[in-house]
């Protein structure tokens, strides 16, 4: 692993086709196939965001444990909150029709809520930044079935509270 600079993530110090290659080289078939999937609908998906003018607000990775979506600053919820703000809902509409097309249709989505380090405040209603994660990463998988009509079986919800301090509040991620 040193001598090709990869780091523990799966990532290389500095990016090349012959270390991306050889990492690939380590991976089965159906695995390559997949990956290659994956890359596809980053592509796609980066696209999409470009034409819906939301590549600013959605950053999209290919990582080791799927494709990643992540959501910049509070454009999700308030400082403290976890009620969905009204702008972001129509980004979620947005997504969701893009989640509903057959090349994500046997996807799982995971949302993973994360808060800043500011300790909750004695005007929210949540106790800790622990709750309060949960709580975003909750309220949006609730948005998309109970709104969108998405099957719930395709998500889970997760929180991080600021053990996981992020410059996002949300993560949404496509599982292999």
């Amino acid at each position: 692993q040193g001598s090709l600079g990869i780091l523990e993530s799966g990532t290389t110090i500095e990016p090349s086709d012959y270390i991306s290659s050889a990492l690939d080289s380590n991976l089965t078939t159906r695995q390559l196939e997949e990956l290659e999937d994956f890359r596809k609908l980053q592509e796609k998906l980066q696209q999409f965001l470009e034409e819906k003018d939301l590549d600013a607000d959605v950053l999209v990775n290919l990582e080791t444990r799927g494709l990643v979506l992540r959501f910049q600053d509070n454009i999700l919820f308030h400082s403290g909150m976890a009620d969905i703000r009204e702008e972001f809902k129509e980004i979620l509409i947005v997504i969701s029709e893009f989640l509903r097309e057959p090349e994500f249709e046997s996807k799982n989505v995971r949302v993973e809520g994360h808060t800043d380090t500011v300790p909750v405040g004695s005007h929210s209603k949540y106790e800790t930044n622990w709750e309060l994660s949960v709580a975003r990463a909750s309220n949006v998988v609730r948005y998309l079935i109970e709104e969108l009509q998405m099957d719930p079986l395709r998500f889970s919800a997760s929180g991080y509270s600021e053990y996981h301090p992020k410059n996002y509040d949300f993560k949404a991620f496509l599982d292999r």
